[in-house]
């Protein structure tokens, strides 16, 4: 999240896709949950927009409100799924439908 904030793209890419590794490796849903909700806003800003999408889906996926209420607060404020659901996709999904 810091890279993101501070521009550094590339480095946020690299450091979701170790996440992504590690969530693989452990064979851990909660880490690949936040391994999603690390790599989706740095490909919308990049315009990898398909890429974006795919991980938005697999952060709504895997979420459950009970199990992943805590995230919240372990990862500086930021619910994945709230981020997931006020994403660009979901703006441009209502405004069409609408």
């Amino acid at each position: 999240m810091l890279n993101f904030s501070r521009g550094r793209y590339e480095k946020a890419e690299e450091l979701s896709a170790d996440l992504s590794r590690i969530a693989r490796d452990l064979d851990n849903p909660d880490v690949l949950l936040q391994a999603h909700h690390a790599a989706y806003p740095t490909r919308l800003v990049r315009g990898r927009l398909r890429e974006a999408i795919e991980h938005i889906d697999g952060c709504l996926a895997l979420y459950d409100e009970d199990r992943h209420a805590g995230h919240r607060h372990v990862y500086f404020g930021h619910d994945p799924a709230v981020c997931a659901l006020t994403s660009p996709k979901f703006a441009f999904q209502k405004s069409v439908s609408a």
